[in-house]
């Protein structure tokens, strides 16, 4: 199993790969990410052919248990993201390059 990379690690593998600074890079990563969370917050999908999908799905309204009671309660509708990866994305990782 590979490390686990955070933001910064992102953002300067891509700096050195662009060769651009890294606090323009950081920029345009935070940017990225920040019209992909207004997009779906709006209700918007988003379609990066190849690479991911994001949808966003309707939860309707369900009954749950409390766990330390036995006690039923309602959770609200809400929304929720479903994220698939891309075939250019599986294939890069099942050719593991």
């Amino acid at each position: 199993m590979g490390e686990t990379l955070n933001k910064g690690d992102i953002v300067a593998k891509v700096a050195e790969k662009l060769g651009i600074p890294k606090s323009q890079t950081g920029s345009v990563i935070d940017e990225f990410f920040e019209v992909l969370a207004s997009e779906t917050a709006e209700g918007n999908n988003i379609n990066c052919i190849g690479y991911l999908g994001i949808k966003v799905v309707d939860q309707p309204a369900r009954e749950a248990r409390n766990p330390r009671t036995g006690e039923k309660v309602m959770i609200a509708a809400g929304k929720r993201l479903t994220i698939k990866a891309g075939s250019k994305w599986k294939k890069k990782v099942k050719e593991g390059n």
